[in-house]
């Protein structure tokens, strides 16, 4: 049996990204429906590491989550060397959420908001007429469905089901290279024994106990309950995250396990492009994410907000062709995506270093807490002339090193220039967007060749 019906927007996904785009849609009085594959009880259950930043908060006028959805407050987090012999400490005040309570909140914002929900719904794909996208098909209830859309959303995650089925010779059908992702594994776990600090969220660098990612331990408030684990590059024939955890992790913080899972996460730029005719995407399933640390809560709510802005000013004018959506790109980009690229190239270049290459530059501060706070910030890697006698000085007993870090420092500064000046139209897209994968081959080769010299003249 099949069924049709219209609405103005459909949105796959009521995540994060998913119900903050609705909470903006509907309450600009657009018929905003959101399509979930889980129960309506579920909403909120995901796995991740629960953090997020203050500022997104004061970027998007949504309020300050409720009591109910916090389980502690951050003053900053603490980054370890691999030997754990240097510590940064990096501020930044922030919360641990209850993802329950938080996708609870959200859900009912964009309940009050006026939008509908179909759970236990499974999108199957777009609807696709005269290159434009003009709905989606669903089962739900055993029926195959097909609603009907002047706006599709994909804000389904990683897996992009919508997006990825789109044609192929279409710019935002980009597909995510497995070397691109953290596949990561964590449990929330209730020590036998609480930590003593609380309020600091503690990473930890290590290419043994999480090559081409990090472990992080992140308390909640009191410091018995923990959420512990770990993320390991994709795609370049590591161990399944599980393995690590349980030889490196687990054994050190004994206590009872109250929740465990695992996923994929994207670690690299943004989508180069986020909309087209009838659709566009926000959150993972854009790559909204922070390369570095894989943070995707704070950047997918905001991707959200500028969707929801950008597209109800299409949908007013009747017109949501990408050209009238295109501006979403541009506004994500100057907002995040500039600063997420150029830390996409630092990712790059971490995941280059061994654990003792690491443990030099900590301890002797080649790389410094105020450069990584600088860079984590605004997405700059500065080396400045005062700093360079006394680093070139530091580094000699790693020569690689400081030549490194300047070709890192030179491609961030790049990189972000490009997306900061992201093209107003999708004319020039095309020369942008071949210029942007001109520069990231050629960072890469140069990054891991073996004849980088240092210049300690220039």
């Amino acid at each position: 049996m099949t069924a049709s019906s219209n609405f103005d927007v459909v949105i796959v996904g009521a995540g994060t990204t998913g119900l903050v785009t609705a909470k903006f849609l509907a309450e600009k009085g657009f018929k905003t429906l959101v399509v979930e594959l889980k129960n309506e009880d579920e909403i909120g259950n995901k796995v991740c590491g629960d953090a997020i930043s203050k500022e997104y908060f004061e970027k998007i006028p949504i309020g300050e989550p409720p009591d109910y959805a916090i389980e502690g407050y951050i003053k900053g987090a603490k980054i370890f060397s691999p030997d754990e012999k240097t510590i940064w400490t990096v501020p930044g005040e922030g919360y641990m959420l209850n993802r329950r309570g938080f996708g609870r909140w959200l859900y009912n914002l964009a309940k009050d908001a006026g939008a509908e929900f179909y759970f236990n719904t499974r999108a199957l794909g777009p609807v696709v007429k005269d290159g434009n996208v003009v709905g989606i098909t669903v089962k739900r209830s055993g029926n195959i469905q097909t609603i009907n859309a002047k706006l599709v959303v994909d804000a389904s995650g990683v897996a992009c089901v919508i997006r990825r089925a789109l044609p192929k010779s279409w710019a935002i059908a980009e597909p995510l290279d497995p070397k691109d992702t953290a596949v990561a594994y964590r449990e929330i776990r209730l020590l036998k024994e609480p930590l003593e600090d609380d309020e600091y969220i503690r990473i930890y660098v290590s290419q043994e106990k999480a090559p081409g990612g990090y472990w992080w331990l992140f308390p909640y408030k009191g410091g018995q309950k923990v959420n512990l684990g770990l993320g390991v590059q994709g795609g370049v024939g590591h161990r399944e995250p599980m393995w690590y955890f349980n030889k490196y992790l687990a054994p050190r913080f004994p206590g009872k396990v109250l929740h465990a899972g695992g996923g994929i996460v994207p670690t690299r730029r943004p989508l180069d492009t986020m909309v087209t005719n009838g659709f566009a995407t926000a959150g993972d399933a854009a790559y909204q994410v922070n390369p570095v640390h894989g943070g995707g809560i704070g950047s997918g709510m905001l991707g959200g907000y500028l969707l929801a802005l950008n597209a109800s000013k299409a949908l007013e004018v009747g017109d949501v062709s990408e050209a009238e959506l295109w501006n979403y790109n541009v506004d994500f980009m100057n907002a995040y995506g500039a600063k997420q690229a150029a830390l996409d190239v630092f990712r790059i270049f971490l995941q280059s270093l061994t654990d003792e290459e690491i443990n030099y530059g900590m301890t002797n501060k080649i790389i410094k807490e105020e450069d990584l706070l600088e860079a984590s910030l605004k997405g700059d890697l500065k080396i400045s002339a005062l700093d360079k006698l006394g680093r070139v000085i530091r580094a000699l007993g790693r020569p690689s090193l400081l030549p490194k870090l300047k070709v890192v420092a030179s491609y961030m500064k790049k990189v972000k220039e490009l997306y900061k000046n992201y093209p107003r139209s999708p004319s020039a897209f095309p020369m942008w967007r071949n210029e942007i994968k001109k520069v990231f081959e050629e960072y890469k080769k140069e990054i891991t060749s073996k004849v980088i010299r240092a210049d300690i003249s220039s």
